[in-house]
């Protein structure tokens, strides 16, 4: 869903976010939220997860925590901002996730 919204970047470009699946091979704790709110911030992205019917965003790391995010669990990942395909990979580092599959 998360592709078929658009956006216009300041130089009147029209862009999407993007979006992969991971497998999570790790819980999502505090620390793992520090580290995507990390990476979000480093690469100027915001980074949504949804898993099941709980959702999260890096704006808010007590909505990543509430999420229960344990290992095993597919993760949807939708990512806007400057540097997006890093944020993936980044995302996928902290989740331990072998790669997107997406």
């Amino acid at each position: 869903m998360t592709g078929k919204f658009m956006r216009n970047k300041p130089n009147g470009m029209n862009v999407r976010p993007i979006s992969s699946l991971v497998v999570a091979n790790n819980v999502l704790g505090f620390r793992e939220s520090a580290e995507l709110m990390k990476v979000a911030s480093d690469c100027g992205c915001t980074i949504r997860l949804a898993s099941g019917d709980k959702n999260g965003s890096t704006e808010s790391v007590l909505s990543l925590i509430s999420m229960g995010l344990t290992g095993g669990k597919t993760v949807f990942l939708s990512v806007e901002g400057n540097d997006e395909a890093s944020a993936i990979k980044g995302c996928a580092r902290v989740l331990h996730a072998k790669r997107p599959l997406v």
